[in-house]
């Protein structure tokens, strides 16, 4: 699989008159491997296109379709490790030292082809850590339903050991939530407003704002952030699209 991405995007370095990324440090990665193909690159970060109907639904009805407690963070990833779940889980291990007892809701599909028994790893370090009391794993849902619970929670976690410009923190910022941010370069540039970020290899440093926010922040919408990010976000697209345009006639 390796080798057929290799493959892949050697092609496209070769063959491509321009070469579109979705961030500057996707470009610099391209750069790097293909620097004969460095002058090809272009920038397109993308953004989410909020639907009407996600700032209509009700999280709090979401939230007990799937029997959750009142308080909660997200945590909407794969479960592959790079994603470093597991790393959370270390976190609220060290917390329970300190009676403190934060819920995390997990979304998303536990099966990683590539790593058959890395599930198995989840589920054996959630239960020797005694901490599945305070993790909720509901697999893939609707994505209605994971807007709202993102809505709901209290902040959402994005703890990844590598990722490119996330769809995550794009819906996090179009719905104005606060976000906890491993301290990727892309993360960092991609810079959501509501957002902090902590050092990717640290449970104690995830653990310490966890504590903070888990006694200070309260569950559900705060309508006057999502107010200012809706507005916010219809620029942030019409950004976008001129700037698609841009690249598009100077191809």
């Amino acid at each position: 699989e390796i080798q057929q991405r290799d493959n892949s995007s050697a092609t496209i370095a070769n063959r491509a008159s321009t070469v579109v990324l979705s961030s500057k440090d996707a470009e610099s990665d391209f750069q790097k491997f293909f620097p004969e193909a460095s002058h090809k690159t272009k920038v397109l970060s993308f953004k989410t296109s909020p639907s009407s109907i996600w700032y209509e639904g009700n999280p709090q009805h979401i939230q007990e379709k799937y029997y959750l407690p009142k308080r909660f963070f997200l945590i909407s990833n794969q479960f592959w490790q790079h994603k470093n779940h597991l790393l959370v889980f270390k976190a609220l291990k060290l917390l329970q030292e300190k009676s403190i007892y934060p819920a995390i809701v997990c979304t998303g599909h536990i099966h990683d082809h590539r790593q058959p028994d890395f599930s198995d790893t989840i589920l054996q370090t959630i239960q020797k850590s005694g901490i599945s009391q305070q993790i909720y794993l509901l697999g893939l849902i609707p994505k209605f339903d994971q807007v709202q619970l993102m809505r709901r929670s209290l902040a959402v976690i994005q703890p990844s050991l590598f990722e490119g410009w996330s769809t995550l923190v794009e819906d996090a910022r179009c719905l104005g939530k606060r976000i906890i941010l491993s301290d990727l370069p892309v993360n960092i540039e991609q810079n959501p407003p509501n957002c902090i970020f902590f050092e990717r290899n640290s449970p104690d440093a995830l653990a310490s704002l966890l504590a903070d926010w888990w006694e200070n922040l309260s569950p559900g919408a705060d309508l006057e952030q999502e107010a200012i990010a809706k507005t916010n976000s219809k620029l942030e697209v019409k950004a976008f699209g001129y700037r698609f345009l841009e690249i598009a006639k100077g191809s």
